[in-house]
């Protein structure tokens, strides 16, 4: 009897699992229930004990079982079809900051399933306990293999790798590829036969789709819009096709005519890489070539999905995001992901005042990304300005995106219509979808729209000199960025990567020739390829370098990178690895080849080695990285070096290393980007037996000490230890802590506690100073919750080293460095909310030995 209950409660437990995974109306569901099924049975039948070797392998099978499974659920609800390339893509640690709170539902699922997994556990082994018959080796082993083989985890990662490894149609992709790319003799030439290039102002229009101008499914969603399109040229058949099904994907299809491709993956796809498919030429490599000022403006952080190191790396000049335009925004307008639309479309506003009171002698290309309709999970999901207009719900909704959807329609429409009436006959108005809405954000209405494959994305051109059309000819977000750069010289330049001119009707697209399901193929298929393509490093033994000062690039062999760029050589004169605005950084601690080129501003560059030019001058080093062995020039004008020039700058080097030139870089530096605020010093005395330590904060206490050891043999370097301390032992992680240094070694000298409303009364920072005369450092550092709104920090900071401490508020993270000795502590603070970073040198373990 004991058997039949624990049996069917085990069945009810699973049962429920896969009503909660099911819910999303996968096609793998039948797949799933016949895997759970197989997992029940060996569940039931296996020794689930961690204390024996048995036991503990069966434990580890039902941990990683319940790992793929819950994997597989918050992916399927990303994608809608299981594992896809989207999640290789977009699902990554850089991504989940950006509002991974907006999908508490689906984390709260998630903990659910687990939940409910170790109840089966547990029941399981009651049931063993019963003393029920085992299964032979043989059958445990089968549905073990029936468990994962038919998990749809499995299946579907099964199908991608095996679309990804096909050829079909590959060497139709790349011959398209190689035919479209225009020379710059073709640039040249456009550029001179124009008498005027127009502004232009290109609008993503974040997850909306033309689906929502359809009145079978959605009846006044997107009426605003809708009447809009009537005013320019209305492209109706645009479709979504493979790898430009999310947001940084959708950019790169219709600004590169290519499907997202990362096969660097890593710090270029996610972070803070300005290098970003260097063979790729996109919409605004191409206009900045023409003489455009490229200008890109988005809600988000740009760090998310590093958008922002694609558009730096693809010919924008000036590119914001979240950090940068937040300055002044209440709180109230900042959601979940980013920046409010109705704040982003006001600064743009401001922004396109500016530039068009300016008496400019080159037209600009600003594009902006809208933010509102990413989502509607979450709390302070879209503009307070919806609330305020009372725009905040839709009657017809089927999901909750669609209030948001509404809204947008109107905040948009009315943004496109002022700057129409301001400056319509000064700038032509792109409006366009980044993609087509997710699967998590799809009502019924749209699901069925899928089945039916009627779904298309928006694409609209207005221009107040042009008369209107609407065209219907089917195209893919790969012709887009082809078709805006038609249309904006005249229909002299017509291609972009795979896309083309939809303007032209003389050749077909690649969706005409091959139809939606085709072309996806093709691109899955050819995706190895194109890695290879658009990653494609150049061969420093057959090349020059260009520098273009007007457009701030390095060109090497047709590759071109952004300013500031580190390249790194091989002996064989090949490039292994580059690195972006990070390179002064990079350098600093360079394990791989000694050999480089690194273009930049001076300021970068004197970071780490001797140059003649000032900060604002920009600079060409070429040499070894660990010798005296390289040379410096500044670059005042745009010009082409021979390779002979530094041949000889790059050849193997064979002296010891001269630790002292290679490492040392400036006393002090502040710098500021999307992760860090940072303070460098090299100490005056040793203080341990260390290379480098970094301590940061980064709203709960923590400190990494970086142990060095040198060792004799170059091409092993150097040999890096870590240890992480975090919160130091300390069960309370609010106030600040005295930390002194000890041989390496970081121990608490004192933890002002604040944030509590305990009245215990605290030394001051002088007092506890007085009783460490004898220490060789001493680092103050923030821990979460600094001040609350009584706290006064003033008596115990006051007129000590740390006095600038008195100044911190709520949640702002802050790091100080002293030595007794000295009279002033070198401290950074950072932003609310924010991480700030030191970092101690200890110059002499650098120094050739």
């Amino acid at each position: 009897m004991r058997a039949k209950l624990t049996l069917l409660s085990c069945v009810a437990l699973l049962a429920f699992s896969v009503y909660l995974i099911g819910s999303i109306q996968s096609h793998h569901l039948l797949l799933l229930f016949l895997s759970l099924i197989a997992f029940l049975v060996f569940t039931l039948s296996s020794e689930l004990r961690v204390l024996t070797v048995a036991g503990g392998f069966n434990t580890l099978i039902f941990g990683f079982y319940l790992l793929i499974t819950v994997s597989f659920y918050l992916a399927n609800n990303f994608t809608g079809n299981g594992i896809t390339f989207d999640v290789v893509t977009q699902l990554h640690p850089d991504s989940l900051g950006a509002g991974f709170y907006a999908f508490e539902s689906y984390h709260l699922t998630a903990i659910l399933l687990i939940v409910l997994f170790l109840i089966v556990f547990i029941v399981a082994k009651y049931f063993r306990e019963t003393g029920a018959d085992r299964v032979p080796i043989w059958g445990k082993i089968a549905t073990v293999v029936v468990m994962f083989a038919l998990h749809p985890f499995t299946t579907s990662s099964g199908e991608l790798v095996a679309k990804l490894l096909s050829s079909e149609k590959t060497e139709l992709i790349t011959q398209t590829l190689e035919k479209n790319k225009l020379s710059n003799q073709a640039i040249d030439s456009a550029k001179s036969e124009i008498d005027r290039l127009p502004n232009v102002l290109m609008i993503y229009l974040e997850s909306l789709e033309r689906t929502y101008f359809d009145s079978r499914y959605y009846t006044n969603l997107l009426t605003e819009l809708e009447s809009l399109t009537t005013q320019g040229d209305d492209f109706t058949g645009v479709k979504m096709p493979w790898g430009a099904t999310h947001t940084i994907a959708g950019m790169i299809a219709t600004q590169c005519g290519v499907p997202i491709n990362t096969p660097r993956g890593g710090k270029h796809q996610h972070g803070d890489s300005d290098v970003y498919m260097p063979q790729a030429q996109c919409l605004n490599d191409i206009t900045k070539a023409l003489g455009y000022e490229n200008l890109f403006y988005q809600g988000a952080r740009l760090n998310f999905s590093n958008k922002g190191g694609f558009m730096r790396a693809h010919g924008y000049d000036e590119v914001k995001g979240l950090d940068e335009l937040r300055e002044g925004v209440p709180p109230n307008s900042i959601g979940p992901w980013g920046l409010h639309d109705s704040v982003l479309l006001g600064k743009v506003e401001k922004k396109l005042e500016s530039l068009l009171n300016q008496k400019r002698e080159n037209p600009f290309f600003f594009t902006l990304l809208s933010l509102d309709t990413h989502d509607a999970f979450g709390k302070n999901r879209y503009s307070k300005w919806c609330f305020d207009q009372g725009l905040n719900h839709y009657e017809g909704a089927d999901h909750k995106i669609q209030h948001a959807v509404y809204c947008s329609d109107k905040l948009i429409a009315r943004f496109i219509k002022q700057i129409q009436s301001k400056w319509g006959e000064e700038l032509i108005i792109v409006m366009m979808s980044d993609h087509a809405a997710y699967p998590f954000n799809m009502g019924e209405k749209l699901k069925e729209a899928e089945a039916k494959k009627e779904r298309n994305l928006l694409f609209t051109i207005f221009d107040s000199g042009n008369n209107p059309e609407v065209y219907q000819r089917q195209l893919s977000s790969l012709d887009l960025g082809a078709t805006i750069l038609g249309y904006i010289t005249d229909h002299r330049l017509n291609t972009i990567g795979l896309g083309t001119n939809a303007y032209d009707f003389s050749r077909l697209n690649l969706i005409e020739q091959l139809g939606q399901s085709g072309l996806d193929q093709a691109l899955q298929s050819s995706n190895l390829q194109l890695g290879k393509t658009l990653w494609k490093m150049p061969s420093f033994a057959i090349s020059d370098i260009n520098i273009n000062l007007e457009i701030r690039s390095v060109t090497i062999d047709s590759s071109r990178y952004a300013m500031p760029v580190a390249l790194l050589i091989d002996d064989a004169g090949e490039i292994v690895d580059f690195y972006g605005k990070d390179a002064h950084e990079r350098m600093a601690l360079l394990k791989v080849s000694p050999r480089f080129v690194w273009a930049g501003e001076c300021k970068y560059i004197n970071t780490m080695l001797e140059t003649n030019g000032a900060d604002t001058d920009t600079c060409l080093t070429i040499g070894n990285i660990t010798s005296n062995d390289y040379f410096s020039r500044v670059i005042s004008d745009s010009v082409t070096l021979k390779y002979e020039d530094y041949l000889n700058f790059l050849s193997p080097d064979s002296a010891q290393a001269n630790w002292d030139l290679a490492n040392s870089r400036l006393y002090r530096y502040s710098g500021k980007d999307d992760i860090f605020d940072a303070i460098e010093i090299q100490p005056s005395s040793a203080v341990g037996d260390f290379a480098i330590v970094d301590i940061s904060a980064t709203m709960g206490i923590q400190a990494n000490l970086v142990h060095h050891t040198l060792i004799p043999t170059m091409e092993e370097r150097l040999n890096l230890q870590k240890r992480d301390i975090n919160h130091f032992g300390y069960p309370n992680g609010n106030g600040l802590y005295l930390l002194e240094m000890k041989e390496g070694n970081l121990e608490v000298v004192y933890h002002w506690l604040t944030c509590t409303g305990n009245t215990k009364s605290h030394p001051s920072v002088n007092e506890v100073l007085a009783q460490r005369e004898g220490s060789a450092a001493l680092i103050l550092t923030s821990a979460r919750k600094v001040r609350c709104d009584n706290d006064n920090l003033h008596p115990y900071f006051a007129d000590s080293p740390f006095e600038d401490a008195t100044s911190l508020t709520q949640h702002q993270p802050y790091v100080a460095y002293l030595e007794p000795a000295e009279d002033t502590a070198f401290s950074v603070m950072g932003r609310p909310g924010g991480n700030v970073k030191l970092r101690l040198i200890n110059k002499a373990l650098f120094t050739k030995r």
